[in-house]
């Protein structure tokens, strides 16, 4: 009885397997490492830049950034990039066109390649400021603001604000015509804030807290996940609640044939409103 060799299986499939997977290791360790070589010798465009040019409106658009607007003692308007540790590089562009200051800070990626978050590589956002001269404080100019990443904090007496964080807290001081500020996720906290305008404040996952000074011609005020805390003066007003899961607590007095039309809502989350 003769025996008959048994064909040893090939490893051609497995070699070229293990190959491809090394090749892609390879790519990606250097693509990291050349990503925190970027990182690390990024220029930095942080300084002050004077605004030329005279506007009663601004729209700014802060990318990656926390945004602060406030009044000081300036000839002219001035923009102040901070970026210090921050893990992302940044372009500030400004330009007065007509009577409005427009305000980029965009975000610049390198090379074509996607962003990279470095936990170990700096931590802090960027920070963009502007200070206003204390004169336009008499004449209030108008503000669209709004930042993809980052918080927003105003602070000083304005015409019409409109303010917008897709992730960060929003916060305001002072006095405005009207006001609209909506966060996807964040707070929002009105701090001793006055307007006889229209009031609407959203926040998709966050508490809202105002503190208001003036009564609202109408107020708006929602939360998908959060508190919402309002302290209003005492007037006359029609007040509305509706929350799908949390307690409700209003010691105010409450119209239902009032002008003002006040309304809070939540869907996960405790209202409480006083006066």
């Amino acid at each position: 009885m003769s025996a008959t060799d048994t064909p040893r299986p090939s490893h051609t499939g497995r070699t070229v397997a293990l190959i491809v997977v090394g090749v892609i290791i390879v790519a990606m360790v250097a693509w990291l490492a050349a990503g925190v070589v970027r990182t690390a010798l990024r220029p930095d465009a942080s300084g002050t830049f004077e605004v030329d040019g005279r506007f009663d409106s601004v729209v700014l658009d802060g990318d990656l950034a926390d945004v602060n607007v406030e009044y000081g003692d300036v000839a002219r308007g001035e923009l102040t990039l901070r970026q210090g540790d921050a893990r992302t590089r940044l372009e500030l562009d400004h330009e007065v066109r007509g009577d409005t200051l427009h305000v980029s800070l965009r975000h610049v990626r390198e090379f074509g390649m996607p962003d990279l978050w470095w936990p170990w590589f700096g931590d802090r956002s960027a920070e963009l400021v502007l200070v206003l001269p204390a004169s336009l404080e008499r004449e209030p100019i108008a503000l669209d603001l709004s930042t993809d990443v980052g918080d927003i904090d105003v602070a000083g007496t304005f015409a019409d604000v409109s303010a917008r964080s897709h992730v960060g807290d929003v916060a305001l001081r002072g006095t405005a015509d009207s006001l609209d500020v909506h966060t996807d996720a964040g707070e929002i906290d009105l701090d001793r804030f006055s307007t006889e305008g229209e009031l609407t404040a959203r926040s998709a996952v966050g508490d809202v807290t105002l503190e208001l000074e003036a009564l609202p011609s109408g107020l708006r005020v929602e939360s998908e996940v959060g508190q919402v805390h309002v302290d209003l003066p005492e007037g006359h007003y029609a007040l509305t609640t509706d929350t799908d899961l949390g307690d409700v607590d209003v010691d105010a007095t409450s119209d239902p044939s009032a002008a003002r039309q006040y309304e809070f809502t939540t869907s996960v989350g405790d209202i409480s409103v006083r006066s």
